[in-house]
């Protein structure tokens, strides 16, 4: 799949850049007459190398005296040269060699000689309307429409390596090892390429091998611009960025001629649990005190060495809840970039953010001015999900609105001169954070959530739906951390709860103004002055309005089961908790009162989902006691009608995650 993906967005590059070439070609039909000897396309078209010398066809097919045509029919048949070697083709259709473009920036320079020769020829403004947008296109896209990440979970490496490791009797159980003896292990051990292929692997094996061959043989025909990086999910330790580099030396040198310098892949870690995004400076920091990485680090861009860092929001709101989650990535990037400046590293943060508010949503502008600014310095890289894509991007205008937003954010974050925030404030932060992780631990570990969770919310349905880019459990499911915070906040949306986006605020802040004598003062200059709390304070608002507890309700009378149904007790009394302390702190007579045209929306809305709702929890029961009933045609029948509520809600509240 990954081979295909990268074959598929190199075509739709290529193809596209052979389409300007032959609308160019209709375009520029003048003639050489008034061309000076040294004009760069004319002097192109002549000097020709040897290798080439079959193109001469391809240029003569223009008229003789037509030497842009001449270019750009040779440009048009290196594209296609290129795109039969990206099928595993060595010659062209009359059987000789192909010479195909090696990087974007071959193209580059070969569209480049057009620019210069049209501007040495009073035609800079063809040059601009027509060639220089095509060069935006080549320095943007390049060869490949967008550079693909690689994502693994940190886990599947530590077996892999433990099956490797004991089948070559290096170590007899990598897993078992402290982080050291990892560390010793990956810095140490040399693999051939023979005595890897040679064994017997098993297929989890055996594919993360094959992949990291076929990413080298990527990089090898087409550049590194081909790969955004190689992003390793769970990431606890530094041995876990090792592991990926060893595997990619063993894949580079079991792919290259000997000799041939380690090309630079990013090795990007995510830190998503409360507990990761802790050690996060402390994983960067040990990484980086590691001669092997510094080095290879540093060959990526000796000027410029740059780390990427992805953080998760989606993970470390459902490991910590909402304000402990928004509080560990503030504090977690303002020590990572803090780590990596002091290392002589700059850093870019890659936002794992979701469409949902319990996965990071939100207006994309509001979320950048309110990171920490030593962590943004100019760039960023964030993910947009299936369902913003189309919401942000479809509609030309939309797009172009919500980009400019985007860039205007970045910059000014980025330039301002921003005083930090006073200690108090990161103090009292820090005691709340505490106190709602504590409070949302006590609602997800009570001894019937789980069995709240399954039969409150149609989680059972969202898992056997046939979408989504990565499997709705990591493993059986258990305990909370093997279900994925994907179709967890997905399954709270639909049932109206969205505990994701608040549960645990409004304990944690009245518990902190309790101890200040009752005095919501502190907390109010906060939400006026500090973006941070003011964007932590509107994205819950806008959970608490979009919530509906007289729905959410409905589904809890789904529960039977007593301890169970003491949950819905927990999550009643914590909203209403949570919406005073907004309501507080805001000085709002109501949720979103301040923003009309929003509570406007929201409220106009909820009539036309809230009968969807309804609709799902009686053909949930009904589902629910055919399969007890064993009748397996009738439950698979209302498994369809259930499907098609998911899809309405889903398409009614939008942003659902």
């Amino acid at each position: 799949i990954t081979g295909q993906t990268l074959g598929l967005l190199q075509r739709a590059a290529i193809e596209r850049h052979i389409r300007v070439a032959k609308q160019l070609n209709q375009l520029l039909v003048m003639s050489d007459k008034g061309l000076g000897k040294t004009d760069p396309v004319a002097t192109s078209v002549n000097g020709l190398p040897a290798e080439y010398a079959h193109l001469q066809g391809s240029s003569k097919a223009a008229v003789n005296h037509e030497v842009y045509r001449q270019w750009l029919n040779v440009i048009d048949a290196r594209l296609q040269h290129t795109l039969l070697a990206s099928s595993g083709t060595k010659h062209d259709h009359a059987g000789q060699p192909l010479v195909p473009y090696s990087n974007a920036q071959e193209l580059e320079h070969d569209v480049k000689q057009l620019a210069l020769s049209l501007e040495q020829t009073n035609g800079k403004r063809i040059a601009d309307v027509y060639i220089n947008s095509w060069l935006d296109q080549i320095t943007t896209f390049g060869l490949q429409v967008a550079a693909l990440d690689v994502r693994q979970d940190s886990r599947v490496h530590v077996e892999v390596l433990g099956e490797i490791f004991s089948k070559l009797n290096i170590c007899p159980d990598y897993a078992a090892l402290d982080e050291a003896g990892r560390r010793h292990v990956l810095l140490t051990a040399k693999v051939s390429k023979d005595q890897l292929l040679g064994l017997e692997l098993s297929p989890m094996a055996k594919e993360t091998v094959d992949l990291f061959q076929l990413l080298a043989t990527s990089v090898l025909q087409g550049g590194t611009e081909r790969l955004g990086g190689h992003v390793i999910s769970m990431t606890h330790y530094a041995s876990d960025l090792l592991a990926v580099l060893w595997f990619w030396k063993w894949a580079w040198g079991a792919t290259v001629s000997a000799g041939t310098p380690l090309a630079y892949m990013p090795i990007v870690p995510l830190f998503e649990t409360i507990d990761d995004l802790h050690r996060g400076a402390q994983v960067l920091e040990d990484l980086m005190s590691i001669k092997d990485y510094n080095k290879y680090l540093h060959s990526g861009s000796i000027s410029d060495p740059t780390q990427i860092v992805m953080v998760g929001y989606s993970d470390s709101t459902k490991d910590g809840g909402y304000l402990a989650a928004c509080w560990g990535l503030y504090r977690a990037q303002d020590r990572l970039a803090s780590t990596t400046r002091e290392k002589g590293v700059r850093v870019v943060l890659f936002h794992g953010r979701g469409g949902a508010l319990g996965r990071g949503g939100g207006p994309a502008a509001r979320a950048i001015m309110s990171l920490p600014p030593a962590s943004v310095g100019g760039s960023l890289k964030m993910t947009e999900q299936g369902e913003v894509l189309a919401e942000r991007y479809d509609d030309p205008q939309i797009a172009y609105r919500h980009m400019e937003q985007v860039t205007w954010a970045t910059l000014l974050v980025s330039g301002l001169e921003t005083p930090p925030p006073p200690v108090e404030w990161l103090e009292v932060m820090d005691r709340a954070a505490e106190k709602s992780f504590k409070v949302y631990r006590s609602l997800v570990d009570r001894p019937g959530f789980l069995k709240y969770f399954d039969l409150a919310t149609p989680i059972s349905e969202i898992e056997r739906l046939p979408i989504g880019s990565r499997p709705s459990r990591r493993r059986e499911r258990k305990s909370l951390s093997d279900l994925r915070a994907i179709p967890w906040t997905f399954a709270w949306t639909q049932s109206r709860h969205l505990i994701p986006a608040w549960f645990g605020l409004g304990s944690a802040l009245s518990a902190e103004v309790q101890a200040n004598n009752g005095d919501w003062s502190q907390f109010q200059s906060m939400y006026k002055s500090w973006p941070l709390f003011k964007a932590v304070i509107d994205n819950a608002e806008l959970a608490l309005m979009k919530a509906d507890l007289s729905i959410a309700q409905r589904y809890a009378e789904l529960v039977e089961d007593p301890e169970a149904k003491e949950v819905w007790t927990a999550i009643a009394t914590e909203y209403q908790a949570s919406r005073a302390a907004v309501l507080l702190i805001t000085g709002e007579t109501s949720l979103l009162s301040s923003t009309p045209w929003l509570q406007l929306s929201i409220q106009q809305r909820n009539p036309n989902v809230d009968p969807l709702n309804l609709v799902q929890i009686e053909f949930l029961r009904r589902l629910r006691e055919k399969v007890v009933a064993g009748e397996l045609d009738a439950a698979e029948k209302l498994q369809q009608s259930v499907r098609l509520t998911i899809q309405g809600i889903a398409a009614g509240l939008r942003t659902t995650g």
